[in-house]
């Protein structure tokens, strides 16, 4: 799942293959968001306010506060006290030996460069941050935050070429390996686009977020997490689909496997407070008894199933999967979808207003991402070399991303794509999606409409489908 409440596997960590001091960490796969919901109590907002301007409200209070708690820490930490330095890192140096940011004034997206201690330039980094994007917006409060909604994080680059801006919703690594195929071969700039894939990580801003502000044009997340976009006042919709089966599963050992519903009462599993309602609902209109679960918060590493502390884990096949089975742990994997929840992963979302007024752009931006994961699994071996020396963030494994560049085959070109073309988008699955809300209490019947939360028609032009 995609909102910050629903983090699949915590909130922190790194991502299965990314080495840090003490082990290998996992952490989700998919962007860590935060979904804003919207109180519409009149005591707070009155009774006429729209879910937009609601929402837009409590935006501005979270960067007022924001601002006034960085002005506190400002009057007693310096930039070189040691609570600055552990809450500052670079993002250059993405972990490793640093060289620390100064305190000064930075626009979001914008380019900085830093001297390290031994008074020489330092790589620019890109703030992108939730705390740094937050705290320069700041500023736009006292002019109404009018640009809350610009339609994209730009139309055009210097070179001419149309721009696009993605907020990926992890760190980069290779379950985004088809975009960056795309800009290796020459896919975007072929179709006239300069592409931008932002990173994701457990301090980057939510990916709803980052499309809603414009700071960027596209996203990814997932069915429910476009749903929940929507209910909380976000115009958000999907406009395409790379993973057509979601690898969000409940991982067991293999010596004691959880197959299905039936298998949960009398068991401890591992879940995301998030998903407890989804498994609750599912359990109920199987005539189960969900309250004979014990669900206990999903940690970073799902060593906890392997030391038999929990009898199920949640994560994702393609990510704590490959890392338990690389560790010569036998698991049996029950995948969400196949246990009830619907779903596409690694949708990829844009704002209504960027959909009508850069449908053109975006047409042809998802021309070359077909292509690209197309190249992507006709080469997984190639690719993870790319992500490793090239496009990923640092410290990933070559083997981990090997191993799971080979199981995309397994989630991307099958089910609808397989009949339709890859990253193709069935509205079909967003009603199921609908309903299984309604039902899970999650959402009243009527409140949002499919046609509100999907759009097949720029995946279908990609294809050049009428």
């Amino acid at each position: 799942m995609d909102q910050d409440h629903d983090r699949p596997v915590g909130g922190a960590g790194l991502k299965h293959g990314q080495r840090q001091a003490g082990g290998i960490h996992d952490a989700p796969p998919d962007r860590i968001t935060e979904n804003v919901h919207v109180s519409h109590a009149p005591g707070r907002h009155g009774p006429s306010q729209s879910p937009r301007a609601a929402w837009l409200r409590r935006i501005r209070e979270r960067m007022d506060f924001r601002q006034a708690a960085a002005a506190q820490r400002a009057k007693g930490a310096t930039s070189d006290s040691p609570r600055h330095l552990a809450r500052n890192p670079c993002r250059a140096c993405e972990g490793r030996a640093h060289h620390w940011p100064s305190r000064q004034r930075t626009q979001p997206g914008s380019l900085t460069m830093t001297r390290n201690s031994t008074g020489k330039l330092a790589t620019p980094y890109l703030i992108t941050g939730r705390r740094r994007f937050l705290g320069g917006m700041g500023a736009m409060a006292g002019v109404g935050f009018a640009p809350m909604f610009l339609g994209g994080a730009g139309p055009a680059s210097a070179q001419g070429l149309d721009k696009v801006t993605h907020q990926l919703g992890w760190i980069k690594s290779i379950q985004f390996g088809g975009h960056f195929a795309a800009i290796e071969q020459g896919y975007f700039e072929e179709e006239g686009i300069e592409a931008e894939f932002l990173a994701g990580g457990p301090n980057a801003i939510g990916t709803d977020v980052a499309i809603a502000t414009g700071q960027a044009d596209t996203s990814d997340t997932d069915v429910d997490g476009t749903i929940r976009s929507r209910i909380g006042g976000m115009p958000i919709k999907a406009i395409a689909a790379i993973m057509q089966k979601a690898p969000g599963a409940i991982m067991s050992l293999a010596e004691s496997p959880l197959t299905s519903l039936e298998d949960f009462p009398g068991k401890t599993i591992a879940l995301p407070t998030g998903l407890q309602p989804q498994i609750d609902s599912l359990m109920t209109a199987a005539g189960l008894d969900s309250s004979e679960v014990t669900f206990v918060p999903v940690g970073t590493d799902p060593g906890m199933l392997a030391a038999g502390q929990v009898d199920g884990y949640y994560g994702w096949a393609t990510n704590q999967g490959v890392m338990l089975m690389t560790r010569g742990v036998d698991i049996h994997i029950a995948y969400m979808n196949d246990l009830g929840v619907p779903g596409y992963a690694g949708v990829i979302t844009a704002t209504d207003e960027t959909i009508a007024e850069r449908g053109d752009v975006l047409t042809r931006w998802l021309r070359a991402e077909i292509r690209g994961w197309q190249w992507h699994l006709e080469n997984p071996e190639e690719m993870a070399v790319l992500m490793v020396e090239k496009y990923g963030q640092r410290g990933l494994d070559l083997e981990a991303q090997t191993a799971e560049s080979k199981l995309m085959a397994d989630f991307v070109p099958i089910g609808d794509a397989a009949e339709n073309g890859l990253l193709w988008v069935d509205p079909a699955v967003f009603e199921q999606g609908l309903a299984f809300n309604v039902a899970a209490g999650t959402m009243e019947e009527g409140a949002v409409a499919v046609e509100d939360v999907v759009t097949q028609e720029l995946i279908a032009a990609a294809h050049g489908v009428a």
